[in-house]
This record gives structure tokens, C-alpha cells and sequence, in this order.
């Protein structure tokens, strides 16, 4: 059984639903040690594998199944990803945003009363829409005691507000002496145009969840099914990864990294992960299934960052990449929103002297698009 003895780690599983995501995050650890698991069930999505735990006699060490309480009073998933994928706020009324205030209160004082600090070492929250879409409801209301100014809403809110909030649960959480935080997020629409004539882009799918809390992901697995595994096994697009090794050049007194996991895992089990990180791969010679299809290189190349996305990423990431578009007065609108593409911004920062790859880490894009752009000058 895998061990890849992480500490104070966030893995995010995305996918469809079906792929697996909720069998791999409560896999974590192995069968002797899932009394250390703390699962927060958003829509009833680990029943089956609670049946089969308990067929076993096993259980987690706490389960809580939040759907039935909140299943009546607060907007289903796939609602929420329409409304936020489309721009919108999570609520329609302030019943709906009040029940999502609700559900937060009861999040948190779950965990103040129940996450008992030592007893745990995983904390799995599957699916993490509703989170989300409840820290936002209270953040909305709450913005006096958050010090969130109207003066900008968008950069503001996330920046002042709910990034802080999203952040201090998780040091909670760690600080119980929970070492892995799992999220799971389901795949939404995405949404273009404004007022009525917004509309779903066919053939397009995006992750729910934040991509700005990637700065804190150890790893970020898209999961996709893949029918060359016989066992079911879900294969996945890996995203974001902190796994890899340093070594030693001795002869040449220099240091070498080398990445953990492949662009693509054919097949996604724990175990599978520790193999790579134990054993490497080859690079140079990837094998085909470790190899992205033009589809899925397409899923993630332009559907992970929104301009409206990029505009928060820019505000909250005090880098030089940032500096450099705060200091041009042509990315700048009166009011300071940093108001250009991902693809006209690139070439910017391109002119400035900023090197292919560091554009790419900072835009969250593949390299080989970052140059394509370049080269489209």
C-alpha cells in the first residue's frame, strides 16, 4: 500500500462524475489505518463505499453525510456549477444564501467539536462546491467582519475575504495534526457572453474548485475514465504536481530535479502514484499512455483559467510577473483591474524579458501554448 508520507498537503481530485473520485480519496490510507480518515460527505457520493467498508467491518473514523441535512434547503451541485461557471452568485433568494450560511456555521463547528487534533491524519471533503459556494454566501454578508471593501469586489472580495477564510479552515484542519486535506470537484460548463445571451460553449468543461489555492496543492489529478483498464481504474491528467526529487551531480557539484508523476497516469491508484515517485520515469521516452490525447491536452490548456480568473490571480500573487503588469499603463484600467488575455498579457511579459517558462508557471499554462502565443506576434 502507498505511503507518500506528505505533511500538511492539499490533493485535489477533479473529474466527471463516475471516474473514481470518490473511491481514490477514500483510499488514501490503507484499510488498516482508515480509522484516521475524517470524510465530509457533500452529496451522499461515499454510501456505496461506506457499505463495502462495513461489509468488512471497517468504517471511517468519522463520517458525516451533510446531504442529508442540507439536501432539501440548499442548492443541488450541478445547479451550483451552472450559476458560478455562468458568473453568477450560488444563491437566487436569501433563503438559498441563508441555508449556505447555515451549512459553513455547520462545517465549521463540526470540525471545531469532532475533529479531535491527534486522532486523524486525512481530512476528505468530497464534493467541495457547496463549500465553496458557502464561503462566499458568508463572506457577502459578512463583509465588516472580513475588513472587505466594495471599492473592488472582485480582486477584494477573493483577496481580502474568502481566500483568507478558504486558507484559515485548512490551517485549522492541519493544526489538528491532520497531514493530507482531500478535495474532490466535479467538472461545470463553461459559460460565455453576458445577461441573456449567456450560454454554454459545447464541448467545453472546466473544475469547479478555486485554481488559485493551487500555490497549496501537492497534487491536482483531473481523473478520466479509460477503458484499457479492465479493473476500472481511472486514468488521470496530472495538473500540479510537488512530488519530484532533487539529486546530486556529484561529478558536476549541481543539483538535478526530476518530476514525480508523468503529464498522464494510465492508471490511478495510490499505489501507482508511489510507484512513480519511488521508481521515476522515462522522460525522454514516455510510454503511450502516459502521453495526452489532443482532446484532453485541449480539456486543459484553455478551460482551467478565465480572464476574470487571471484578473485575481494577478492581484493576489505578489511577484514580479504581477509587478511588471501593475507598472504598465496599458494593462491598466482607471480602477486598477489588470483588463488584458492571457495570450496578450504573455506577449507582454515576453517583451519585458520575462523567459518562456516562468510566464507559463505564472499563467498556469503549457509551455508549448506560452510559445505558440509568442509565436503568433
Amino acid at each position: 500500500m502507498a505511503n507518500l508520507g506528505l505533511k500538511k498537503s492539499l490533493i485535489v481530485l477533479a473529474g466527471a462524475r463516475g471516474t473514481g473520485k470518490t473511491i481514490a480519496a477514500s483510499s488514501y490510507l490503507p484499510p488498516s489505518r482508515i480509522k484516521e480518515v475524517y470524510y465530509h460527505d457533500g452529496e451522499n457520493s461515499a454510501n456505496r463505499v461506506r457499505q463495502n467498508l462495513h461489509d468488512q467491518g471497517l468504517d471511517f473514523g468519522y463520517y458525516l453525510n451533510l446531504d442529508e441535512r442540507y439536501a432539501k434547503s440548499l442548492p443541488s451541485n450541478n445547479d451550483l456549477l451552472n450559476r458560478i461557471s455562468s458568473g453568477k452568485l450560488p444563491w437566487v433568494n436569501s433563503r438559498e444564501q441563508n441555508s449556505l450560511i447555515d451549512f459553513w456555521h455547520y462545517i465549521v463547528d463540526d470540525i471545531d467539536k469532532n475533529l479531535i487534533p491527534g486522532k486523524f491524519s486525512v481530512y476528505v471533503h468530497d464534493p467541495v462546491e457547496r463549500l465553496e459556494s458557502a464561503m462566499v454566501a458568508w463572506v457577502e454578508k459578512e463583509k465588516h467582519a472580513t475588513g472587505w471593501s466594495n471599492a473592488n469586489p472582485r480582486g477584494g472580495m477573493w483577496t481580502q475575504a474568502y481566500y483568507p477564510l478558504y486558507y484559515n479552515l485548512m490551517e485549522a484542519i492541519w493544526g489538528r495534526g491532520v497531514d493530507v486535506i482531500i478535495f474532490t470537484a466535479h467538472l461545470g460548463n463553461v459559460w460565455e457572453g453576458q445577461g441573456r445571451n449567456t450560454h454554454i460553449v459545447p464541448g467545453k468543461v472546466k473544475v469547479s474548485i478555486k485554481p488559485q489555492l493551487s500555490k497549496h496543492m501537492q497534487l491536482y489529478a483531473w481523473l478520466v475514465s479509460d477503458e484499457r483498464n479492465t479493473d476500472k481504474a481511472p486514468a488521470a491528467i496530472i495538473i500540479k504536481e510537488r512530488l519530484g526529487k532533487m539529486r546530486i551531480n556529484e561529478a558536476e557539484d549541481t543539483w538535478e530535479s526530476s518530476p514525480g508523476l508523468p503529464r498522464r497516469v494510465p492508471h490511478f491508484t495510490w499505489d501507482d502514484i508511489q510507484r512513480y515517485v519511488q521508481d521515476g520515469f522515462d522522460q525522454a521516452n514516455p510510454s503511450p499512455g502516459e502521453v495526452l490525447s489532443q482532446q484532453e491536452s485541449q480539456l486543459i490548456d484553455d478551460t482551467f483559467y478565465s480572464d476574470e480568473q487571471m484578473k485575481l490571480m494577478l492581484m493576489w500573487a505578489k511577484t514580479d510577473l504581477a509587478k511588471i503588469a501593475s507598472s504598465n499603463p496599458a494593462l491598466l484600467t482607471t480602477s486598477g483591474e489588470v483588463q488584458v488575455n492571457p495570450a496578450s498579457l504573455a506577449r507582454e511579459l515576453s517583451q519585458a524579458g520575462i523567459a518562456p517558462e516562468q510566464i507559463a508557471a505564472q499563467l498556469g499554462k503549457p509551455v508549448v501554448l506560452i510559445n505558440k502565443w509568442l509565436s503568433e506576434n
